[in-house]
């Protein structure tokens, strides 16, 4: 039954975390790119899993678009698949997210060593402080910064608001900003156990150049593109545009 291979598949991921959190926590020695290989490997047998279990799948679309520039990739975030499967399909990277996470025990050494940064989503302010200047050091070592713009986990059909901290990033250093849609929301959902069957079709834009262009029209380009290409894979979808903040 589906709902079985839901749950054996997700106490699989959840010890597997924990395991390989683990794992990370004792590589202070390794580069980074050596680090992140050690993530992919989790990840890969983690979507092998899912494969097998709930036959649920993925397929990429424009991954030539990246290359071995730094870039800001502002991903949808609609459930916790992308979370995992952007680490097989993006290049080395790392995250922002929420400091609650960094209350976890272990995965809170792992997070540091994958050189993560936290912000309190409720200082707007020193948030996107804190991502120009941590991401900015980041992305100067050669570190692709990954940013869910919504700023959460959006449900399936829903839009959430842009936020600005990761337009600005991409303008404070000069990078491009490299958009990726996919309608994991259709088949993992935010707060559902149950796995559906089926493939995740996963569209990496082309780099939005910020050269000359404010940080609000950087999101104004990611948003419409997101929106646009959101339409075409998840029937879902929101009709209404994406709301970016001034």
């Amino acid at each position: 039954m589906r709902w079985i291979a839901s749950l054996i598949f997700t106490l699989f991921f959840l010890l597997s975390t924990l395991l390989w959190s683990a794992v990370v926590s004792c590589t202070p020695f390794m580069s980074y790119e050596r680090r992140f290989e050690l993530v992919r490997k989790w990840a890969r047998s983690v979507m092998w899993l899912l494969k097998k279990l709930c036959q649920l799948d993925m397929h990429i679309e424009g991954a030539e678009h990246f290359t071995d520039a730094p870039a800001v990739i502002m991903q949808k975030h609609s459930s916790a698949w992308e979370t995992v499967a952007g680490t097989l399909y993006c290049p080395p990277h790392t995250w922002v997210l929420k400091r609650e996470l960094m209350w976890i025990p272990v995965l809170n050494i792992a997070l540091r060593a994958m050189q993560v940064i936290p912000i309190n989503r409720k200082g707007r302010k020193t948030a996107i402080n804190q991502v120009i200047e941590h991401g900015g050091e980041r992305l100067s070592r050669g570190i692709n910064v990954m940013i869910y713009p919504e700023g959460t986990r959006v449900a399936r059909g829903r839009n959430g608001r842009f936020g600005r901290s990761g337009a600005k990033l991409a303008v404070s250093a000069g990078v491009p900003v490299i958009p990726v849609a996919h309608n994991a929301g259709d088949y993992w959902g935010r707060q559902s156990l149950i796995k559906k069957p089926g493939t995740v079709h996963v569209v990496i834009g082309e780099p939005i150049e910020t050269t000359n262009l404010s940080a609000e029209e950087v999101n104004q380009q990611a948003a419409r593109w997101l929106d646009e290409t959101m339409a075409r894979i998840s029937p879902a979808h929101a009709p209404s545009p994406t709301q970016v903040a001034s």
